[in-house]
């Protein structure tokens, strides 16, 4: 079988995420499995136009905005082969309705919603908004795979009629080893510093910790694009004390911060599932978070907490409460950690292709 996956980012990308992770991750294991698999992606400077990465062809066009028309033409220049084109959809499509109807999959991790209001001014979000119900509109007959529940419910909302089907996010094996936790506690957010995310009120919580338990440190990991708003993270920060800005670290670096930190906060606006809290559990650390799209999919009852969304006072109590509990707390990591074994890349390739038998019956898989 011929693939083509279309993508803004590859995993190479500076800015790549969870989703990156999920769409590289199944061409290379649809390559392993015998496949012929392309990737076309972004490019960004210092990188080669084409290049093979484990067994899989990756052809880089166009930069940010400019990757979306740069695609079709590629399609028509170099007039590919394929029985299967997946349309990784992560805020803007690549708009395949208008030109395959019958071989494209839309892969949808996530819809950006009320993240417009924190990513772009505010004459611009009614418009992003308008523009993103627009176009699910057009792939309404497309088949979809997703990867949480509550995406499903999204593009349910949003007018689409085919078949949707959700697959699991997967956890990278090896690395679940248990370390002993930090002293006095310590609370990890791991994420990109950008509004959307809402790291203030990460600090915010860990604000009411640490008026109840001196010692808690709060473990910042992660780099920033607009440097005003990282300005204002560490002039909050240097308010509440007891805070540590770790930037960007590596996967070694990534894995040692969540075993030790006694858990994980996210405060984001919305997520398509949540990676950083399943990759937390697996090494015996629970989230606590806001009750949003994606993150109450991934934090389940009795693994995590979950509060009403932008109450940093109430996430606060809550994890202070739990924290000040270390029978609770070890109960619920036990649960948290026996939970994220589920979730690995052998399941979530499984799922994929028995999605893709479902959606296309008529591929040879």
């Amino acid at each position: 079988m011929r693939v083509i996956f279309l993508n803004w980012r590859d995993r190479t990308h500076p800015r790549s995420g969870g989703a990156e992770v999920l769409a590289q991750g199944l061409a290379t294991r649809l390559a392993s499995a015998g496949h012929d698999v392309t990737f076309y992606c972004a490019r960004v400077a210092g990188q080669p136009d084409d290049a093979e990465i484990d067994g899989v062809k990756v052809v880089r066009r166009g930069g940010r905005y400019s990757v979306y028309s740069q695609a079709r033409a590629w399609l028509r220049a170099a007039r590919p082969a394929y029985d299967l084109l997946i349309d990784h959809i992560n805020t803007v499509p690549f708009f395949t309705p208008l030109y395959d109807r019958t071989r494209a999959v839309a892969l949808v991790p996530q819809l950006a919603r009320d993240v417009w209001w924190y990513e772009v001014p505010a004459l611009v979000a009614p418009l992003g908004m308008a523009a993103e119900r627009a176009y699910h509109t057009l792939y309404r007959n497309t088949p979809a795979i997703t990867i949480s529940r509550s995406t499903k419910e999204d593009l349910r909302r949003f007018g689409w009629r085919a078949p949707i089907r959700v697959i699991s996010m997967p956890v990278a094996a090896g690395g679940s080893e248990l370390l002993d936790k930090h002293s006095p506690p310590a609370l990890l957010f791991v994420g990109r510093l950008t509004p959307s995310k809402r790291v203030e009120q990460a600090i915010d919580a860990f604000a009411v910790v640490r008026a109840r338990i001196p010692g808690a440190t709060l473990w910042i990991a992660g780099s920033a694009d607009d440097t005003h708003y990282e300005r204002m993270l560490h002039q909050r920060s240097q308010r509440v004390g007891g805070v540590e800005f770790l930037g960007h670290i590596d996967d070694v670096q990534r894995r040692q911060r969540m075993g030790t930190a006694d858990m994980l906060l996210v405060t984001s606006v919305r997520e398509g599932w949540g990676l950083v809290v399943t990759e937390a559990n697996a090494v015996g650390t629970p989230a606590a978070g806001y009750d949003v799209a994606g993150l109450r999919d991934s934090i389940k009852p009795g693994q995590g907490l979950l509060v009403p969304p932008g109450d940093a006072r109430a996430l606060g109590t809550a994890v202070a409460d739990l924290l000040l509990d270390r029978g609770a707390l070890a109960h619920m990591a036990a649960r948290a950690r026996a939970d994220a074994a589920y979730y690995g890349w052998d399941r979530t390739y499984a799922e994929f292709v028995d999605a893709l038998r479902a959606l296309r019956p008529d591929l040879k898989l």
